[in-house]
């Protein structure tokens, strides 16, 4: 009996080492400047993370940050030049249907190998409004859908600004470097000039649903085939401005049967 105890005993130990070893709680602003593998998990509102002194989370398999659900509010994270945020698998970071706003001077990766479709910021199901900055010099990049907002049951009001490079990098049919759901609506995505948004797939390397704003002055490419789209728009409503010097490379599609769609 004193024996089994004695195992127990030892096995809890192990899982609540693991534990804290493969997971850190987040109740509180927290300035990380050393290089951590533990997954990040924002507990509770009004956090901000800060990733600085070019040090790095890296998470083997998925999910490097993330908020724990979606009643998490007013999580903020700034990654500052140098530093980066890479998983290996899927969601490097998740909203978990939480509020989140994403400030990106370095990296945000997802290392799936070629063939995967690994995602570099899930934000689906995050209604309540999502804001990623993504400053000169930043790099958003994933082999799938890079920045996803269509699983789940959508993600509304976000707002991109982008002015470093956002890249898909797979030659897959599930490879957009931006996509929403068809009745995601108020995304605004802003592309300034300098900033790249990229991708080799077989969609559209943007795609958005309803009600949306894609404002572009610098590059958004479809690297795969200039047959292939581009900026794609499956709902109503929408606007498309080209400004300044900005270049589109691919189609800019809109679906059968959508309505109110405007090219400025």
């Amino acid at each position: 009996m004193n024996f089994m105890k004695k195992i127990i005993l030892i096995l809890l130990f192990f899982l609540i080492f693991s534990n804290k070893l493969y997971a850190a709680d987040i109740d509180e602003d927290t300035t990380i400047s050393s290089d951590a593998t533990a997954q990040q998990v924002v507990t509770e509102n009004d956090v901000d993370i800060i990733l600085t002194d070019n040090a790095s989370i890296t998470r083997t398999g998925q999910k490097a940050v993330k908020n724990t659900d979606s009643e998490v509010t007013g999580t903020t994270l700034t990654i500052h030049s140098g530093s980066s945020v890479t998983s290996t698998g899927n969601n490097t970071i998740d909203s978990e249907g939480g509020e989140l706003t994403i400030t990106n001077s370095g990296t945000i990766q997802a290392l799936g190998a070629s063939g995967n479709n690994s995602k570099a910021i899930n934000l689906s199901n995050s209604d309540a409004g999502i804001t990623i900055t993504n400053n000169s010099g930043g790099i958003i990049a994933s082999p799938g859908n890079t920045i996803l907002g269509t699983t789940g049951t959508g993600a509304d009001n976000t707002t991109i600004e982008n002015s470093g490079q956002i890249k898909s990098t797979n030659t897959s049919t599930s490879s957009s470097a931006i996509i929403f759901s068809d009745n995601d609506t108020g995304n605004t995505i802003t592309n300034n000039a300098g900033g790249e948004i990229t991708s080799k797939g077989s969609k559209g390397t943007i795609i958005v649903g309803a009600s949306s704003t894609i404002t572009n002055s610098g590059a958004i490419k479809n690297n795969k085939s200039v047959a292939k789209n581009a900026i794609q728009l499956k709902g109503n409503n929408n606007t498309i401005t080209l400004k300044d010097s900005g270049v589109v490379v691919g189609i800019i599609k809109a679906a059968s049967g959508a309505t109110g769609n405007t090219l400025k």
